[in-house]
């Protein structure tokens, strides 16, 4: 049995502690969840992949191999660049590519640099409207 002080029978008895963080902790929970789900869904490259696998260079121009995995019936563009031997981009194209009804396509793009092309790559993919 308790006892009874003026202060408990004036305001009643307190909540325990604990129940404050628990309900403080579900809609951290719960916010972080949201959140989670809301940056899946507006990320433009989920669902997307791509891999340079080889590339021609010959002077100022280079043509650039590569394979991009995506859901079918995605369209994608993808920004593809060229590189300097001192790493530094020297070439860029920006590429529309239409669905595709295969899970992984191959794509050959040419692109013209400005100054001797020793290296390239895709710097990303994302999908696009239809």
């Amino acid at each position: 049995m308790t006892e009874s002080t003026p202060l408990a029978d004036r305001y009643g008895r307190r909540r325990s502690p604990v129940f404050a963080i628990s309900a403080a902790a579900v809609v951290l929970l719960g916010s972080f969840g949201v959140w989670v789900a809301w940056v899946m869904d507006t990320d433009p490259t989920s669902g997307l992949d791509w891999l340079t696998y080889g590339g021609t260079f010959s002077g100022n121009s280079a043509r650039i191999d590569f394979t991009v995995t995506a859901p079918p019936g995605t369209p994608v563009s993808c920004a593809v660049r060229t590189l300097s031997e001192q790493m530094a981009t020297n070439g860029w194209i920006i590429r529309d590519f239409p669905a595709s009804a295969t899970h992984s396509t191959d794509y050959s793009v040419t692109i013209n640099a400005v100054s001797l092309a020793a290296n390239g790559d895709v710097y990303r993919c994302w999908k696009t409207d239809s």
